[in-house]
Protein backbone atom coordinates (compact mmCIF):
# COMPACT_ATOMS: atom_id res chain seq x y z
CA UNK A 1 0.00 0.00 0.00
CA UNK A 2 2.86 2.46 0.54
CA UNK A 3 4.33 1.93 -2.64
CA UNK A 4 1.05 2.89 -4.57
CA UNK A 5 0.22 5.60 -2.21
CA UNK A 6 3.54 7.10 -2.81
CA UNK A 7 3.77 6.44 -6.98
CA UNK A 8 -0.06 6.69 -7.58
CA UNK A 9 -2.02 9.13 -4.82
CA UNK A 10 0.82 11.35 -3.53
CA UNK A 11 0.99 13.40 -7.12
CA UNK A 12 -2.52 13.62 -7.29
CA UNK A 13 -2.94 14.78 -3.59
CA UNK A 14 0.04 17.18 -4.09
CA UNK A 15 -1.26 18.81 -7.39
CA UNK A 16 -4.96 18.87 -5.86
CA UNK A 17 -3.59 20.37 -2.46
CA UNK A 18 -1.80 23.00 -4.94
CA UNK A 19 -4.93 24.17 -6.80
CA UNK A 20 -6.74 24.47 -3.74
CA UNK A 21 -3.72 26.71 -2.25
CA UNK A 22 -4.03 28.49 -5.49
CA UNK A 23 -7.66 29.21 -5.81
CA UNK A 24 -6.94 30.57 -1.90
CA UNK A 25 -4.69 32.77 -2.79
CA UNK A 26 -6.71 34.33 -5.92
CA UNK A 27 -9.80 34.32 -3.94
CA UNK A 28 -11.63 31.97 -5.84
CA UNK A 29 -11.89 29.61 -3.14
CA UNK A 30 -12.64 30.16 0.82
CA UNK A 31 -9.62 29.23 3.04
CA UNK A 32 -9.66 26.07 3.38
CA UNK A 33 -6.88 22.75 4.60
CA UNK A 34 -5.68 20.84 2.09
CA UNK A 35 -5.11 18.06 4.55
CA UNK A 36 -9.17 18.04 5.35
CA UNK A 37 -10.43 19.12 2.16
CA UNK A 38 -8.90 16.22 0.09
CA UNK A 39 -10.07 13.29 1.97
CA UNK A 40 -13.71 15.20 2.41
CA UNK A 41 -13.58 15.30 -1.51
CA UNK A 42 -12.36 11.51 -1.89
CA UNK A 43 -15.27 10.59 0.57
CA UNK A 44 -17.75 12.04 -1.46
CA UNK A 45 -16.87 10.38 -4.52
CA UNK A 46 -16.14 7.28 -2.89
CA UNK A 47 -18.37 7.21 -0.67
CA UNK A 48 -21.50 6.57 -3.19
CA UNK A 49 -20.16 3.90 -5.20
CA UNK A 50 -19.27 2.08 -1.92
CA UNK A 51 -22.60 1.98 -1.03
CA UNK A 52 -24.68 1.34 -4.17
CA UNK A 53 -26.05 -1.84 -2.97
CA UNK A 54 -27.42 -0.42 0.22
CA UNK A 55 -28.81 2.43 -1.93
CA UNK A 56 -30.25 -0.11 -4.71
CA UNK A 57 -32.12 -2.02 -1.86
CA UNK A 58 -33.04 1.13 0.44
CA UNK A 59 -34.18 3.29 -2.61
CA UNK A 60 -34.76 0.61 -5.63
CA UNK A 61 -33.26 2.31 -8.17
CA UNK A 62 -29.95 1.25 -9.87
CA UNK A 63 -27.51 3.88 -8.85
CA UNK A 64 -24.68 2.39 -10.66
CA UNK A 65 -27.12 3.44 -14.43
CA UNK A 66 -25.49 5.98 -16.49
CA UNK A 67 -28.43 7.96 -15.72
CA UNK A 68 -27.53 8.28 -11.99
CA UNK A 69 -24.08 8.09 -12.47
CA UNK A 70 -24.44 11.50 -14.44
CA UNK A 71 -26.75 13.46 -11.59
CA UNK A 72 -24.18 12.09 -8.85
CA UNK A 73 -21.03 13.62 -10.89
CA UNK A 74 -23.34 17.09 -11.65
CA UNK A 75 -24.21 16.95 -7.61
CA UNK A 76 -20.42 16.12 -6.33
CA UNK A 77 -19.19 18.87 -8.67
CA UNK A 78 -21.82 21.24 -7.28
CA UNK A 79 -21.60 20.62 -3.75
CA UNK A 80 -17.83 20.81 -3.94
CA UNK A 81 -18.12 23.92 -5.62
CA UNK A 82 -20.22 25.41 -2.76
CA UNK A 83 -17.96 24.24 -0.35
CA UNK A 84 -15.26 26.00 -1.66
CA UNK A 85 -16.65 29.12 -3.21
CA UNK A 86 -15.19 32.19 -1.39
CA UNK A 87 -18.01 34.12 0.49
CA UNK A 88 -18.03 36.81 -2.66
CA UNK A 89 -18.35 34.04 -5.03
CA UNK A 90 -21.25 32.87 -3.37
CA UNK A 91 -24.07 35.35 -3.35
CA UNK A 92 -23.16 37.72 -0.58
CA UNK A 93 -21.18 35.07 1.69
CA UNK A 94 -21.81 31.94 4.04
CA UNK A 95 -21.95 31.77 7.95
Amino acid sequence: MQRIAREYFSPIYQKLGEVLRQGVITGDFRPVDPMHVIPSIVAVIVFYFSAAPVIKALMKIDPLSPERVAERRAFVLDFISAALSAPSSAGGGRS
